[in-house]
């Protein structure tokens, strides 16, 4: 473990960085620009309702951005609406608890469910790191010059180790985390509404968060693989980008932070510290000071909404929605 530790702190520094600052930002703030201009235009009556969508697609704007836009604005109202619905439901003294017992606790020790977080992102670290030393001499070095087959290796590497250091530390604790998942203990179609319902009263909170983010610059031009993301790719490298980000991040990150960590911090310290401190984990090891405000207030969402569910099946559904919009509103972006 401490072999792994000092390679991922050293790889921070082999690991090459772009050449140009991210323009990632710049970006996004001319397409705002954009498209408040035609929708002032729009709303003085000097473009038709019929001509928007070629108002806004000369611009470089796509419509289809614009609508996921306001489907997500819309779904933002109401999650805003079932905050307030939830707090003065606790105002009057009704408490939304799960039917039957909450979900068995993992075997882990607060201290091994931090050190495989730590695990995991230093394996990271390593292997981009081994992946970047091994594209040297190619156009593109650092973060920007990885493609998504590299970041499907990476990660599915780096969980695949986490998830041996964890089977090593107890004997059956990876058949232990996934009962714990509780994936069949209530029907698809509930799950799915739970973690939608999820999603939606995270997106304000998110808003918040960042409106009021204290720490850090435009998490847009201050994070590398934005940048990488929004560059011109194939049908392809953007399926494998939603495998990675939509698919393997969410199941195996929420197996890692509220099914081993959250229950061995409950365990020791209680809900309310244990959702607050595996929020904590989720958002610093990313690695993004811009955005250790935001997403820890997402982890503490999906920490909340395993606690009254009893499965990770929810948050799971959650974390993916939130990855999977958040990916493809940057391939729209993208052009």
């Amino acid at each position: 473990m401490a072999e792994i530790l000092a390679l991922g702190v050293l790889g921070q520094y082999i690991l090459p960085s772009p050449a140009e600052p991210s323009t990632a930002g710049a970006k996004v703030e001319n397409l705002e620009r954009e498209a408040r201009a035609v929708l002032e235009k729009f709303q003085r009556g000097e473009i038709q309702w019929r001509d928007l969508p070629r108002q806004l697609e000369d611009r470089g704007i796509r419509p289809a951005f614009l609508g996921v836009l306001m489907l997500q604005g819309l779904a933002m109202a109401v999650g805003a609406l079932s905050l307030i619905a939830l707090a003065a439901l606790r105002a009057f003294g009704v408490r939304l608890k799960p039917r039957g017992n909450w979900a068995p606790g993992t075997p882990w020790l607060p201290l091994d469910a931090v050190e495989a977080v730590l695990c995991f992102g230093c394996a990271q670290l390593v292997l981009g790191t081994m992946v970047a030393l091994l594209l040297r001499g190619s156009h593109e070095l650092g973060v920007e010059g990885l493609r998504p087959e590299h970041l499907l290796l990476i990660y599915v590497v780096a969980a695949a180790v986490t998830l041996g250091l964890l089977s090593r530390r107890t004997a059956g604790g990876l058949r232990r985390l996934w009962h714990a998942a509780r994936v069949r203990a209530a029907p698809v179609l509930l799950r799915m509404l739970q973690g939608g319902g999820g999603y939606m009263a995270a997106l304000p909170l998110l808003l918040a968060a960042r409106y009021l983010n204290p720490i850090g610059d435009d998490p847009l031009s201050s994070n590398p693989v934005i940048s990488m993301l929004m560059a011109r790719r194939s049908a392809l490298d953007w399926i494998l980008l939603f495998v990675v980000i939509g698919l393997c991040a969410p199941v195996f990150e929420e197996l890692l932070f509220r099914g081993c960590a959250y229950p061995a911090f409950r365990r020791r310290w209680g809900v309310g510290v244990a959702v607050v401190a595996s929020g904590l984990l989720f958002g610093a090891v990313h690695g993004q000071l811009a955005e250790l405000v935001p997403l820890t207030v997402l982890g503490i969402v999906f920490a909340a909404l395993y606690e009254t569910t009893g499965s990770l099946v929810p948050s799971i559904i959650a974390h993916s929605l939130q990855n999977s919009i958040t990916l493809l509103q940057l391939m729209w972006l993208s052009g």
